[in-house]
């Protein structure tokens, strides 16, 4: 910790999310939010806010991600079943307890993923994971319409920034300077 403690370090949301995931045990748990006629937040979003912003912010910042609406979180799961409203996926994955050993899949989010092919026969009972969930840039701006305060909703996004304009251009930027022995710029060769 920095300080007196109230800033975090950057690996912080890494170890959120990994160690969210290494308690998990023949569990899973999604968050962020589901497409049901209109999108809305997951149930479990609330109870588990600290992990969803970061997940958001591994998505975003850590794996550059577009379009990363939420996650399943687990382990010891043996089958994804795919999700009909994700475009894609992105499935992160190591043995429970070494996420600095960790390999990923990427592919459709509608697809079903059979982690006992993908984990091994035996491995995917100790095996923690996080599947990334993308969506269209259409449905992200939908859910930014209803949710315009969450940061790196959809890839990187900071909430209320105003984007800066470069520096016009000034009239005296062509002016020559004077030099300290009175020579001009424009003098010297």
């Amino acid at each position: 910790m920095y300080g007196n403690g109230s800033l975090r370090r950057q690996e912080d949301s890494v170890e959120i999310v990994t160690s969210f995931a290494d308690n998990l045990d023949g569990a899973m748990i999604r968050i962020g939010w589901l497409l049901q006629k209109d999108w809305h937040r997951a149930e479990s979003n609330s109870k588990l806010s600290e992990l969803l912003l970061a997940v958001l912010h591994v998505a975003s910042c850590g794996l550059y991600l577009k379009g990363c609406i939420g996650a399943r979180i687990g382990g010891g799961i043996s089958v994804l079943e795919g999700i009909a409203e994700c475009d894609t996926m992105f499935l992160w994955w190591w043995q429970r307890g070494k996420p600095w050993q960790s390999s990923y899949l990427e592919g459709s989010g509608v697809d079903r993923v059979k982690l006992v092919e993908v984990f091994g026969k035996e491995q995917w009972k100790y095996t923690s994971f996080i599947q990334f969930l993308t969506v269209t840039p259409s449905d992200v701006d939908a859910i930014r319409a209803r949710e315009p305060r969450i940061p790196h909703l959809g890839g990187p996004f900071v909430p209320r920034l105003v984007a800066p304009r470069p520096r016009a251009q000034s009239v005296d930027t062509d002016r020559s300077r004077t030099d300290r022995n009175g020579e001009s710029d424009a003098d010297t060769p």
